[in-house]
């Protein structure tokens, strides 16, 4: 089988770039928004902490113009004590979709404000991009509801009083939380097949190269 020289060069430069080391471009944003060069997230503010487990919706489009490899979104405390995260792989242009991020209330107990929202990018080219931003969590608003006792009558025999009644609403408890996220052993895989391919071009590249005449490009 006679073999391209120059395709096969072609092919192992473009691989290796796919390993390079990302440029990481840090930043900071308004709470309930963030951009990324046209990667947007937005989200309602302030959120509030939950009584057992809550949902968290976070909005995003993909509004850079070209398909994105990966999109990861990380809520942290001040240490970097991480509450949730998630991602999105593959994100073609035009794409939008939700992030529902499920956070227990055992989540924030030795969690130190305030807390922070990280958005990170990355193209086909293994660019990255991040960018961070505030995300409020305050506590659910006392929501009792108390009713007075009716008025007695005025009649000789005296009335007995209606008791007062306490009405407290309790959030519906939500799905079990997941730690383990399923797009980064996708991510791993992606690594390991992209290490073993320029693996293989690196050994047919020194083949093609040892031979007489040298090939051109060699």
């Amino acid at each position: 089988m006679k073999i391209d020289k120059r395709q096969t060069l072609v092919v192992f430069l473009t691989s290796l770039t796919l390993i390079l080391h990302s440029i990481v471009t840090p930043g900071r944003a308004y709470a309930g928004d963030l951009n990324v060069q046209g990667f947007k997230v937005s989200w309602s503010d302030p959120l509030y902490k939950p009584n057992s487990i809550s949902r968290f919706a976070f909005n995003y489009s993909n509004g850079t113009g070209g398909r994105l490899l990966n999109a990861i979104i990380i809520i942290s405390d001040k240490y970097g004590q991480i509450l949730a995260r998630d991602s999105v792989v593959g994100v073609n242009a035009g794409v939008s979709g939700t992030w529902n991020l499920q956070i227990s209330a055992t989540t924030f107990e030795g969690k130190v404000e305030p807390f922070e929202i990280k958005l990170s990018i990355k193209d086909y080219n293994e660019n990255t991009r991040e960018l961070t931003g505030r995300v409020n969590f305050l506590p659910i608003p006392n929501s009792a509801v108390s009713a007075s006792p009716a008025p007695t009558a005025s009649i000789s025999a005296q009335a007995t009083p209606v008791p007062t009644v306490t009405v407290t609403a309790k959030p519906d408890p939500g799905p079990t939380v997941y730690v383990t996220n399923p797009a980064d052993i996708v991510l791993q895989d992606l690594v390991s097949s992209l290490k073993s391919q320029v693996s293989l071009l690196e050994k047919r590249l020194k083949k093609i190269c040892a031979t007489r005449p040298k090939p051109r490009g060699c």
